[in-house]
């Protein structure tokens, strides 16, 4: 969208409004043009209840997305008609691309496949596009024995090794290997290693350790529920695996099961986290990951990728910390 539309912006609205605020903030510092609905053009001549936003945005023939539970779980599900979509406006904007070559090899047809000629597609890699489209995007790179199924959508920079993927969209300068399946990954996430990752979604800057595995179908094959500070949600799907929020790390051979929330911020060790972890975890203790450190240890993992922790982060963790506070205290 942003190569379409460069001058686009997202507008976000949050019933709270420092937190809005924050989150939008955040998400501009990461590359994304986002702005708060309180600080938008919009604010004067729209009042601040979503159905009110909505019927604003309708009348001026703007795109609007009020997300529910359901749409939340269905988005696994939308992934390969939004690549599909998207394959032949990518195409129009990069319009030289990588030929199939001894150096790897499609199975399925190859006008579903696109990979960027900045890539770097090492000997020994297969595309299938029998199932949905794959587009590579600049700067990625792919190792030997890599196998990449469509829907697939591979971000800029991102460096798959030895994997196993399909069905899922992955940030940009991610570095993964292993298995992974019908998910989304967010921008610098690793998951480097062996393990299982299936029908999740996974924010910015995750860390997951070697073979850390998500289970994503229940031995009883039952519908999976979500635990959440606000009561159960039910997904009504019996395939879905966790949501691992922003700048989560989690120690090595974690297993995790069906089901599981891991806040943002959470330091994951110590054995198979509960159904729902909150935000700022210090393992499995019971005692918060001190927001002090947290800090100090993101200016570190940041670093290492070139990056520097955005100015508003400070703030929006601490309110995370706060509201979850007021939560079980509630």
């Amino acid at each position: 969208m942003t190569q379409a539309y460069p001058d686009a912006e997202i507008v976000l609205y949050h019933p709270h409004l420092t937190y809005e605020r924050l989150i939008a903030a955040t998400e501009s510092s990461f590359g994304s043009r986002c702005t708060s609905f309180q600080d938008s053009i919009f604010a004067k001549d729209a009042a601040r209840t979503p159905l009110e936003i909505q019927n604003f945005a309708g009348e001026k023939n703007l795109p609007c997305h009020a997300p529910d539970a359901a749409d939340f779980f269905n988005r696994l599900d939308r992934l390969g008609d939004a690549i599909e979509k998207d394959l032949s406006s990518y195409r129009a904007l990069n319009s030289d691309a990588l030929q199939p070559t001894d150096s790897f090899t499609v199975v399925g047809n190859p006008a579903r496949l696109h990979v960027h000629q900045s890539a770097r597609i090492l000997p020994g890699v297969v595309f299938n596009t029998e199932e949905g489209a794959i587009v590579i995007d600049r700067d990625a790179q792919i190792t030997p024995f890599s196998v990449l199924s469509g829907p697939l959508y591979v971000g800029p920079g991102a460096m798959l090794d030895h994997i196993k993927v399909g069905g899922s969209v992955i940030g940009q300068k991610c570095r993964l290997g292993g298995e992974i399946e019908s998910s989304t990954i967010g921008d610098f996430t690793n998951k480097h290693h062996e393990g299982f990752v299936g029908h999740s979604m996974i924010g910015n800057w995750v860390n997951l350790g070697a073979l850390t595995t998500t289970s994503d179908l229940k031995n009883n094959y039952g519908k999976i529920r979500l635990r959440l500070p606000g009561g159960d949600v039910e997904t009504d799907r019996i395939k879905f695996g966790s949501v691992i929020g922003d700048c989560v790390k989690t120690a090595i051979g974690t297993m995790i099961n069906t089901g599981t929330v891991l806040d943002a911020g959470c330091n994951v060790f110590g054995g198979a986290p509960p159904a729902y972890l909150p935000p700022l975890s210090w393992g499995l203790t019971g005692r918060p990951y001190l927001v002090e450190r947290f800090m100090s240890d993101c200016a570190t993992i940041f670093a290492r990728r070139k990056q520097e922790v955005p100015q508003g982060m400070r703030a929006l963790a601490d309110m995370i910390v706060s509201l979850d506070a007021e939560q079980g205290a509630g």
